[in-house]
């Protein structure tokens, strides 16, 4: 990826890149399957979309991973 400073816009010729996060060190995504009840680190179903997704990202700066769970389409209560 090309670096910027600070959140400025790169460009190349076919793409364009905006720093969105500052001393990132690591980033996950794993998604869940409810048919397995667990999390996987692929989603290959191309017919249905996973119940919810989970991004953690690891920062420089901070001690804990910060973890984010988005959810894809509504849980039965």
């Amino acid at each position: 990826m090309p670096r910027a400073s600070s959140s400025i816009l790169v460009s190349n010729e076919h793409e364009t890149w905006v720093r969105l996060i500052d001393n990132v060190a690591t980033l996950q995504i794993r998604f869940f399957d409810s048919r397995l009840n667990t999390w996987v680190q692929r989603w290959t179903d191309t017919v249905t979309l996973p119940r919810l997704v989970k991004v953690v990202i690891g920062r420089t700066d901070a001690k804990v991973p910060t973890e984010i769970i988005v959810p894809l389409a509504r849980m039965p209560l």
